[in-house]
């Protein structure tokens, strides 16, 4: 693999700063959900089955919040 600076700081893709973007973006569709108060319950449906990345990944992301 090689690194491609221009790449690197693309907006589309899997790139630092679109991943970035993208957290920030839902982070304030969340807020403005809250302010306008929509919950935000967490919930998912009791008829979904998770694989084991799935769950790997959900655990990798709660740590990351915190």
């Amino acid at each position: 693999m090689t690194f491609d600076p221009k790449e690197s700081i693309d907006f589309n893709g899997n790139t630092g700063p679109f991943i970035q973007y993208t957290f920030a973006r839902i982070n304030s569709l969340k807020r403005k959900a809250g302010e306008a108060g929509i919950e935000d319950t967490l919930q998912f449906p009791a008829n979904i089955v998770l694989n084991e990345k799935e769950i790997e990944l959900m655990r990798i992301l709660y740590v990351f919040r915190q």
